[in-house]
């Protein structure tokens, strides 16, 4: 996942790499190195800096892993990505209970709170 993850940030900003290797043997360094860049063009894509509304919506070309050429915009590759993304999470979580672990937390929300972005607060007093 975090592979497909990459080339998609890559393609978003209009980058072909290509040919793909899906399936790359990665240590757990490895893992982390991948994750820092793809965090890294996310930021170059979406951050303060990024891609404008425009450029979000102006198709980019790419080839996919089958050599076929698409024109697709940025936005739709990025929101395609946090989709089929969420779609492989419950795969796993599927696979470990099935295999008799506990289901891990696989939700968005539970990963921003855990990541700091979301502190936890009193409840609103109602007046």
């Amino acid at each position: 996942m975090l592979q497909t993850e990459f080339l998609y940030h890559e393609r978003a900003r209009g980058a072909d790499p290509w040919p793909q290797d899906f399936w790359p043997r990665l240590d757990p360094a490895g893992c982390a190195a991948l994750a820092g860049r793809t965090r890294a063009l996310h930021a170059a894509l979406v951050g303060e800096s990024g891609l404008d509304d425009d450029a979000l919506l102006r198709p980019v070309r790419y080839r996919t892993s089958a050599g076929v050429v698409h024109d697709t915009s940025p936005l739709d590759l990025l929101t395609h990505l946090a989709l089929h993304g969420a779609h492989h999470r419950g795969q796993v979580a599927s696979a470990l209970v099935a295999a008799g672990h506990a289901a891990p937390a696989v939700d968005f929300i539970v990963f921003t709170r855990e990541a700091g972005g979301d502190a936890e607060r009193p409840a609103p007093q109602s007046s």
